[in-house]
């Protein structure tokens, strides 16, 4: 038996514990506040975390394909994202989708349920595996994820920039309109 951190209904809204584990584990390390920091990613319903080595894994429901590994199967315990992207720096995941920086190609990826367009992918249909989100500027600073949309903050070299999409009905995008 092994301890394990865990965080969301398991655990209490918002509250981080050890359990105990039996049986094949990711070990995670929780020290480290800096890449790469264990568990950089929550939402109510699903968790991510990198592992020592730096790869991204997820579990929790998966009805929309949040957890990135190509099906829309629950996962119990932590599942490698698919690689076919390449590495993750940063990932956030809230709602049905998750997102991520880094990659082969180096940029933002997100996944998931894409019903708003949260996922930024040009579709609103959900992706089960992580696929880039076309930006003018990959050199990523910054990552977010909400219930129904997404920001993500760039450096080009000269300024920051905020990119936002998704779900707008309450002006959540903060580009001056609710269309």
């Amino acid at each position: 038996v092994a301890p394990a951190w865990t965080l969301g209904r398991a655990a209490g809204l918002n509250q981080l514990r050890v359990t105990a584990l039996s049986g094949p584990q990711v070990t995670f390390s929780a020290t480290a506040e800096v890449p790469p920091a264990p568990f950089r990613a929550s939402a109510i319903d699903g968790l991510c975390g990198f592992d020592p080595a730096g790869r991204l894994h997820c579990w929790g429901p998966n009805s929309t394909g949040r957890l990135g590994d190509g099906t829309t199967v629950r996962k119990s315990r932590a599942t490698p994202v698919s690689t076919a992207s390449g590495s993750f720096d940063l990932v956030r995941s809230a709602g049905s989708h998750t997102c991520a920086a880094g990659g082969t190609v180096r940029g933002f990826y997100c996944w998931g349920g894409g019903s708003f367009g949260q996922t930024g992918v040009g579709t609103f249909s959900n992706t089960t595996l992580p696929q880039r989100v076309a930006l003018t500027s990959n050199s990523y600073v910054r990552l977010a994820a909400g219930e129904t949309n997404s920001c993500a903050i760039t450096d080009d070299g000269t300024a920051n920039r905020l990119y936002c999409w998704g779900a707008n009905s309450r002006g959540q995008l903060g580009n001056g309109s609710t269309t």
